[in-house]
């Protein structure tokens, strides 16, 4: 999808773009920073709210255990709220970004997101580094002069 730039009123290539975050051919940006994508050496999606979903297994397990001993209101609590925290602790996570700067968290989000975003990133990193992409061949004719020696 082509797209027009509005500072440099150029052609742009979009590769992905969301309320979060704008994938382009040379440049990742969220809402907080952008990042060349030459800059960038690796991309990582982590969970890092995945150690509280055995603390609420532990909570279903106690519940289930002193089921006989607890009040209505205390048995609908260890209940719903330790699956409401072990759904969040396995959906969200966040997306980090590593160059020989910097290793940071860009984004923060739902998993199956983040790996959309991630895919697009390391696609757009892909189409940078690939040589056989005449797009950004500054002169196309030394490059086949150099491909022919």
């Amino acid at each position: 999808m082509e797209k027009q730039h509005s500072r440099k009123e150029q052609l742009v290539n979009v590769f992905y773009e969301d309320k979060f975050c704008t994938i382009t051919d040379r440049q990742f940006r969220t809402n907080k920073r952008t990042y060349q994508i030459s800059k960038i050496e690796k991309t990582e999606v982590r969970r890092n709210l995945l150690m509280f979903f055995p603390v609420s297994i532990l909570a279903i397990l106690f519940a289930y255990k002193f089921w006989d001993y607890l009040y209505d209101d205390e048995k609908i609590m260890f209940i719903v709220i330790p699956l409401i925290i072990g759904f969040i602790s396995i959906s969200f996570g966040t997306l980090y970004i590593y160059s020989k700067a910097l290793g940071e968290p860009a984004l923060f989000g739902f998993i199956p997101s983040l790996k959309r975003v991630r895919r697009n990133l390391d696609d757009s990193m892909f189409d940078l580094e690939n040589p056989d992409n005449s797009k950004y061949i500054e002169n196309k004719e030394e490059y086949e002069v150099i491909e022919n020696e």
